[in-house]
């Protein structure tokens, strides 16, 4: 509920000593305070935060392009001079509403409000107000002390309640990519091939399309204010994100994430080991089709060079089926794969939306399900290679990998053989 980290920025001109006298270029554009770990754009040369630029470019309309719309933009150092202006600046404690009567400098300040001040605070995101880490208790089951502001959605623009903004927030998403899938439908209904034939809708692209359309709708909303959500722990796990903190770090923060929420831990297993699998599937297949277009475009250096690497990892595979049992490759397997992706940025948020997100027994069959599956594929492949000996499975192997890589390589020559001009043309009614 609390973020312990702090409030990086929010100095302005009143908790600065002669703040009056500091020029205005010292002030962050974006968000109107003091400069805070500055960073400056090599076209224009203006000052930003570092964590309001980061959150400008975060943003998908503003993708590579500086507040002050320099594009392509390059983030670079601030001068020198800038760091030696804003070292000489004597600053009010944060918490001097709570009896702090220390000033310190500008490189000074963060250190003694995150651990040496003696009226230490953090800010609520119920409510968005600072309370003393002594009072934490306090300050949320005392009925009336805190009360929960309302939030806005980046969707609607509309501000609702905290309680009824994540099924609104959700509801808003869904209607948004509905109506996005709807206007590209009807787009490609008016694009006609040459021979005037309708162009399919590719089914896998839409949902693509869709998936992207609303991470970047949630990457939006976070931009602007913490989403309500029921699991407890996750400001730590933004936080690491926020803070790219090592993997090992980031992979305590996150298993220490699910040992709070116990009851959900079926579903991130499901969620993340499968994600795993096929986001690398995906990735190997692209990495084939590529390594295919590429075998046939040197044709003298490229077949023997795929046969050689396909004839290896059939051996390989092999080899590994002969000293290591299904039971082990299946856990470690596993174990790597759900590890792996707890240490990566997750959009839990997201993960909420899930229909399985509140149904554990369903999770877990499914997570035995998969488990069942891994198994026969490996009972599948010792079957393979008991009943073809080795020499001639792995050339077995060999060739079907080429003949398939030739058909890659066919669809994409194909694909790449520039077609007449269509024409664009309404689909009247007779």
């Amino acid at each position: 509920m609390y973020n312990s980290a702090m409030d990086e920025g929010n100095i302005n001109r009143d908790r600065i000593v002669n703040g009056e006298s500091v020029p205005e270029e010292y002030f962050c554009p974006i968000c109107q305070d003091l400069l805070w770990k500055p960073r400056s754009c090599a076209s224009c040369q203006h000052l930003f935060c570092e964590k309001c630029l980061h959150m400008w470019l975060e943003n998908s309309t503003n993708a590579n392009k500086c507040p002050f719309r320099c594009q392509p933009f390059e983030e670079r150092r601030c001068p020198p001079y800038v760091h030696s202006l804003l070292a000489k600046l004597n600053i009010y404690c944060k918490n001097a509403s709570f009896g702090c009567t220390a000033t310190l400098s500008y490189d000074k300040l963060e250190q003694h409000e995150k651990s040496e001040c003696q009226y230490l605070t953090q800010r609520c995101s119920e409510c968005d107000q600072l309370v003393l880490v002594s009072k934490l208790n306090e300050h949320t089951q005392i009925q009336g002390l805190c009360i929960p502001q309302p939030i806005k959605c980046t969707i609607c623009q509309n501000y609702f309640p905290k309680h009824f903004f994540q099924n609104h927030f959700y509801q808003c998403c869904e209607m948004k990519i509905n109506n996005l899938i709807e206007r590209t439908n009807a787009h490609q209904t008016l694009q006609l091939t040459a021979d005037g034939q309708q162009i399919p809708i590719n089914p896998g692209m839409a949902f693509f399309q869709s998936m992207f359309t609303m991470v970047q709708l949630f990457k939006e909303q976070r931009q602007f204010s913490q989403l309500p959500t029921s699991l407890k722990g996750l400001n730590a796990v933004r936080q690491a994100e926020e803070q790219n903190r090592s993997f090992v770090y980031r992979l305590l923060i996150t298993l220490k994430f699910l040992l709070i929420n116990w009851s959900k831990i079926p579903f991130f297993i499901l969620i993340i080991t499968l994600g795993n699998f096929l986001a690398a599937g995906i990735l190997s297949l692209g990495c084939f089709v590529i390594l295919s277009n590429w075998t046939f475009i040197h044709i003298h250096h490229g077949s023997p060079l795929l046969i050689i690497l396909v004839y290896l990892l059939s051996y390989t595979t092999y080899v590994l089926l002969q000293i290591i049992s299904d039971t082990n490759i299946i856990f470690y397997v596993g174990l790597c794969t759900f590890l792996f992706g707890c240490s990566r940025n997750l959009s839990i948020e997201l993960l909420e939306m899930n229909i399985l997100f509140n149904k554990p027994i369903i999770c877990i069959i499914m997570c035995c399900l998969q488990l069942l599956l891994m198994k026969i594929i490996l009972l599948l492949l010792r079957f393979y290679y008991w009943l073809i000996p080795i020499y001639i499975a792995t050339t077995l192997v060999t060739i079907f990998t080429c003949v398939l890589a030739y058909i890659f390589y066919r669809i994409h020559a194909t694909a790449a053989v520039p077609s007449p001009p269509a024409t664009n043309r309404l689909i009247m009614p007779v």
